[in-house]
């Protein structure tokens, strides 16, 4: 469902940020959305941000990653008029991660502005971050990052736990009424799920 709706906001031209606990499966809904990107021949540059920390400005990030220039002209230029999607993973760990990470949020800005500038000249790029929601509703920078205006309005899609039906079906019924409270509380985090899953093969 989550995906789903980043595509429907990326249809509509509009950035996503995708926000939940640690483990609830942000980066499984984003790698989700590249598989539906790739099908659909869209293309998309998806970038880890506690493994690829940005620094200095926005070009020389995208030449930190090989690139010739910022990340969104690369694939402005490449997409050649088509819609063409920047992913940037993990925001939240570039507090955690950059010894600069004041200047590693000023080069996440410079990417938004470049985005939104690339789209009023008619270009179709979107930009979807992810982070948890408890750094999106405290971290200052974070939050100042996606500061709602009339003309800029990022959508919020929550990744939350799973319910106790989309549990029931990713393990049946059979394994899943023995379950007390507690044991299915653990089991709704995807991270936890996909464990307990591997466990239980063995």
């Amino acid at each position: 469902e989550e995906t789903t709706r980043i595509i429907d906001a990326i249809d509509n031209g509009q950035d996503v940020v995708v926000h939940g606990a640690a483990g609830n499966g942000k980066s499984g809904v984003l790698y989700e959305l590249a598989e539906h990107l790739r099908q659909k021949n869209v293309p998309f540059l998806p970038i880890r941000l506690d493994r690829r920390v940005p620094g200095n400005t926005a070009k020389q990030f995208g030449q930190d990653l090989g690139l010739p220039d910022s990340p969104a002209h690369c694939l402005v230029g490449l997409a050649e008029g088509r819609k063409s999607v920047l992913i940037l993973d993990q925001l939240d760990a570039i507090r955690w991660t950059a010894s600069h990470s004041s200047t590693a949020m000023c080069v996440c800005k410079e990417l938004l502005r470049q985005t939104r500038s690339f789209r009023k000249d008619k270009k179709q790029i979107v930009i979807v971050f992810a982070c948890r929601t408890f750094d999106l509703e405290n971290d200052p920078d974070i939050k100042n990052l996606f500061a709602e205006n009339s003309e800029n309005v990022v959508v919020k899609v929550p990744v939350a736990a799973f319910s106790d039906e989309q549990l029931k079906d990713v393990i049946g019924p059979d394994a899943f009424v023995p379950l007390n409270g507690h044991q299915k509380r653990v089991l709704s985090c995807p991270h936890n799920l996909a464990i307990w899953l591997e466990i239980k093969k063995e």
